[in-house]
C-alpha cells in the first residue's frame, strides 16, 4: 500500500451473540426436525439436525437471529416472486413511495398489521394473496 494512503474501512458487522448449536424457534420446513445455528464461509445459518438426510436450512442475521420464518422450497419461491413485484415500488429509480410507506400500503391492502407485513414471515396463502393484490393494484 502506498505511503500515506488509508486503508478502506470494512463495514461494521454485528457480533454474533447466539452460540453455535442454538435451536431456531421454528422447526425445519422440510422434515420438522430441529434447526440449529451453524457457521459457514458466508456467515451463520440454521441447519437441520437430520443433515445429510435432510438438507433443510434457514438464513440468519450476523448476530444469529433467524431471518423471518423458515419455509419450504415452494414458499421460498413465492416469497421471491412477492419481492420481485413489490420491491420496485420503493426500491427503484421510478419508486413512488419510501420503503416504510410501501409496506404500510401493502399491509393496508392485505388487511394485516404493519408488524405482520414482512415477506419473510408470509406463508403460502399470504404470498398468494400479496401476489394477487400486487397484480391488481399499484400505488
Amino acid at each position: 500500500m502506498p505511503r500515506g494512503s488509508k486503508r478502506p474501512r470494512r463495514p461494521h458487522r454485528p457480533q454474533q451473540t447466539l452460540p453455535y448449536g442454538t435451536a431456531c424457534p421454528h422447526p425445519c420446513p422440510v422434515c420438522g426436525g430441529v434447526l440449529s445455528l451453524r457457521p459457514s464461509r458466508f456467515g451463520v445459518f440454521y441447519g437441520c439436525e437430520n443433515f445429510p438426510a435432510c438438507r433443510g436450512s434457514h438464513g440468519a442475521h450476523a448476530n444469529g437471529q433467524p431471518l423471518g420464518v423458515p419455509a419450504t422450497k415452494e414458499v421460498k419461491l413465492l416469497r421471491q416472486e412477492v419481492h420481485r413485484m413489490f420491491d420496485p415500488i420503493w426500491n427503484s429509480p421510478e419508486a413512488r413511495l419510501h420503503r416504510s410507506a410501501a409496506y404500510q400500503w401493502l399491509a393496508s391492502l392485505m388487511g394485516i398489521s404493519l408488524e405482520e407485513c414482512h415477506v419473510g414471515m408470509f406463508d403460502k396463502e399470504r404470498c398468494e394473496q400479496a401476489l394477487k393484490l400486487l397484480k391488481e393494484h399499484r400505488p
